[in-house]
C-alpha cells in the first residue's frame, strides 16, 4: 500500500499524518509521550494498514 503524508516534532510532542493514493484511509498518530520514533512509526503503519 502506499500512502503519503508528513510529520513533525516539537518540544517533546510528535506527530504523523497520511493519506492512501485512494483517499480511503487516513491516519494521524500524535503523542506527547517519550515514545520512540521508529514506536511511533509502527503503529502509525498498523492503524493505517488496518483491514488490509
Amino acid at each position: 500500500m502506499t500512502a503519503y503524508g508528513h510529520g513533525g516534532d516539537a518540544d517533546g510532542f510528535q506527530s504523523r499524518v497520511g493519506i492512501t493514493t485512494d483517499g480511503r484511509a487516513v491516519t494521524l498518530v500524535g503523542t506527547n509521550d517519550d515514545a520512540k520514533v521508529d514506536e511511533l512509526l509502527a503503529l502509525f503503519d498498523k492503524a493505517l494498514c488496518a483491514g488490509r
